[in-house]
């Protein structure tokens, strides 16, 4: 048995062998990577409309049916109890640009959600209901176009007749 050490050829295979193995891994890791990147860009949009409309149907289950004053595509205004018929408990939820933003009385509005591109309320007075529709988008441009936007739909009963 010889112990003369490894030879030219056998260090070549070793060494393609292993450049191989590493670039499989590297790729590997760029794709885990750009899955995260993908999924926390939407999240974090998800997350700030999901927060935004859980605000908005707890000031609404508070509200006065009789308050509701806009309606619209892009706004919502009503009065808040348990003063439903004073004046400053008003609370407007509207769209400006791409942020959802709150206005309680005389404050200045406040941003809740960034990222919106359509707020879509609808009231039913007949049986007191609000129906509410928030659309977001993500401007990370590596995401999918089927997978930049998403929608989040709630119904609220405006219980305070």
């Amino acid at each position: 048995m010889s112990c003369r050490g490894m030879t030219l050829l056998e260090v070549v295979i070793v060494a393609l062998i292993m450049t191989l193995a590493s670039g499989a891994v590297l790729v590997l890791a760029q794709a885990g990577y750009q899955t995260w990147a993908n999924v926390d860009s939407r999240l974090e949009n998800l997350t700030n409309a999901q927060l935004a409309l859980n605000r908005l149907t707890t000031d609404l289950r508070t509200a006065c049916q009789s308050t509701l004053t806009t309606c619209s595509v892009g706004q919502l205004t009503f009065k808040i109890s348990p003063a439903c018929q004073a004046v400053d408990p008003t609370v407007t939820y509207a769209l400006s640009g791409n942020r959802l933003t709150r206005q309680g009385g005389a404050a200045s509005p406040a941003t809740i959600a960034s990222g919106v591109t359509a707020f879509v309320p609808s009231c039913i007075l007949s049986n007191a209901v609000v129906s509410l529709s928030l659309t977001t988008r993500t401007s990370n441009i590596r995401v999918p176009p089927d997978a930049q936007t998403q929608t989040l739909i709630s119904q609220v009963r405006v219980e305070n007749l």
